[in-house]
């Protein structure tokens, strides 16, 4: 059965679109096409890619690239339309009109991200948002199936239409439950993702700073593409003003199985999210990968973290806001080479129990038997 999954907006190694849902569907015997923009035709891992011209402009690629994809889309034949970004509604929409089956994959709440959005001006932000949520509301309507990739977007659609896929870490056979990580000195934090002010880069490396200037022996891991130039190059400008080259590694991206290396000699990790409203209500999948390989999490005191952090005993949440109190909280945990160990543990049996894609697979499994059963 051949299936398509469609993004304008994501890289042909998306964990969740290509390394989660379109390897798991080919593991189930589907014949999987994944089209990207600005990507080569190729086949990784048994699926098959198809790019179209890249197109780096923002704006072009929202008004171009759903042209191209389309094009792209029906040369394929697919049974099943699996699109991944909001600019593809359209496609989506004329895709069902040709009479295929169309699942909108929503990965993040956009009229609820809407207003912190850089790109967008402010004074447009309040309009685009109503303008967006219209469109959604009504397209939305035609789809077969929607997918929402965190629990809280079900207040926004109809539980009868939607279907919950949690971003959950892939389990890989080189994760040694039974591992017990050392956390004697000197220590190494990490952070791993995509790099961005919003996404607390500086709130980590004062917080580093401040730690390291009291003495602690102690490192730093950033893993990830930097959302811009001129912000790599502040990131620098701080490593290297307060001489901190030997202590503080940039790695830029590189795949999960690598990340997770260096994971395995990491031993806390952070997720210093800035409380607007969108991060309010999304989980994070660093979390859970940094539980899988047995670090202690630090994220924003955010409702959401408190089943995951505080009642799994995982990990400490603290205030984005507040650096000096974070750094006091932070003290007192890697003071506690005990409690890391316990918190430690924690996280490695709540991802090996629970959170993990395995869990996530069926469901999506049962999603596309579902729609072909109909």
């Amino acid at each position: 059965m051949k299936i398509c999954h469609l993004t304008s907006a994501h890289p042909v190694n998306d964990i969740r679109i290509f390394q989660k849902e379109c390897i798991s569907l080919k593991n189930a015997g589907y014949d999987v096409y994944l089209i990207v923009n600005g990507e080569k035709n190729q086949t990784i891992e048994g699926v098959n890619i198809i790019g179209t011209k890249k197109i780096k402009s923002r704006f072009s690629r929202i008004l171009l690239s759903p042209v191209l994809i389309f094009f792209k889309a029906l040369k394929v034949n697919a049974k099943i339309y699996h699109f991944h970004d909001p600019e593809l509604i359209f496609v989506g929409f004329i895709l069902k009109i040709f009479g295929k089956k169309v699942i909108f994959d929503i990965h993040e709440n956009v009229a609820l991200s809407i207003k912190d959005k850089d790109w967008i001006p402010k004074k447009l932000r309040g309009f685009v948002r109503k303008i967006y949520r219209l469109i959604e509301k009504f397209f939305t309507l035609f789809f077969d199936v929607l997918i929402l990739a965190e629990d809280s977007y079900t207040n926004y659609y109809s539980k009868k239409e939607s279907h919950v896929i949690l971003n959950y870490p892939l389990v890989f056979e080189q994760i040694n439950i039974e591992e017990n990580k050392d956390f004697s000195t000197p220590l190494r934090f990490v952070y791993s993702g995509l790099i961005s002010e919003i996404r607390g880069v500086f709130q980590i490396l004062n917080i580093f700073l401040s730690l390291y200037n009291k003495g602690y022996d102690i490192y730093l891991d950033i893993i990830g593409r930097v959302e811009y130039e001129k912000l790599e190059c502040a990131i620098n400008n701080f490593i290297s003003k307060n001489e901190l080259e030997n202590r503080v590694a940039l790695h830029g991206y590189i795949p999960v199985k690598q990340v997770y290396k260096i994971l395995k000699n990491d031993h806390i990790g952070f997720s210093l999210l800035k409380p607007i409203d969108n991060y309010k209500t999304s989980l994070p999948t660093k979390i859970f990968e940094y539980m899988l390989n047995g670090l202690p999490v630090i994220t924003s005191n955010f409702e959401l973290y408190d089943y995951y952090v505080k009642e799994k005993n995982t990990g400490i949440c603290v205030d984005y806001l507040n650096i000096n109190e974070a750094v006091l909280q932070i003290e007192e945990l890697i003071n506690n080479k005990q409690l890391m160990s316990i918190k430690s543990k924690n996280g490695k049996l709540a991802v090996f129990n629970e959170f993990n894609w395995t869990s996530q697979e069926k469901k999506l499994l049962k999603i596309y038997n579902d729609i072909l059963s109909n």
